[in-house]
């Protein structure tokens, strides 16, 4: 006899919401090690929200040092290289969410020059060249991890 087993569906994700919830490398390792044996072949990783600026931005450091939860509870850029190559091998697709421009309150603590005013911390100021030069440089860190 046969097991003919296959996904019923192509694209099978699970969401990873760090910004809220933080976990570890390791423990996203785990996680994604848990994927391969209920077939699931995407980890939608939310990165960084409203609550936390959890990613070391090499251009902007001062987005996660002010916009962390703590200093323990940050990922280098290596660590989400680390993170992406561990699930490729495995067989699973991370998509990274950054979310903006809404849910950005995380982002005014280093950077208050991207905020309509200190009080109203969402979405980002889209009248200020200031807004998009930054979430142009933070994307280009992220595509070189």
């Amino acid at each position: 006899w046969a097991i003919n087993d296959k996904p019923r569906f192509i694209h099978r994700e699970v969401l990873i919401d760090s910004a809220r919830h933080f976990e570890p490398v390791e423990t996203l390792k785990n996680i994604i090690t848990s994927f391969t044996y209920a077939k699931i072949n995407t980890m939608h990783w939310h990165l960084v929200d409203q609550q936390s600026f959890p990613y070391d931005s090499p251009t902007y450091p001062k987005l996660s040092k002010m916009g962390a939860y703590s200093n323990f509870e940050r990922f280098s850029q290596n660590d989400v290289k680390d993170v992406v190559e561990y699930a490729r091998q495995r067989g699973v697709r991370v998509l990274v969410e950054v979310d903006t421009p809404g849910h950005a309150a995380s982002w005014c603590k280093g950077h208050p020059e991207i905020c309509p005013s200190p009080t109203c911390t969402m979405p980002l100021n889209p009248a200020t060249n200031a807004t998009f030069e930054l979430i142009e440089g933070l994307f280009k860190d992220l595509k070189d991890a």
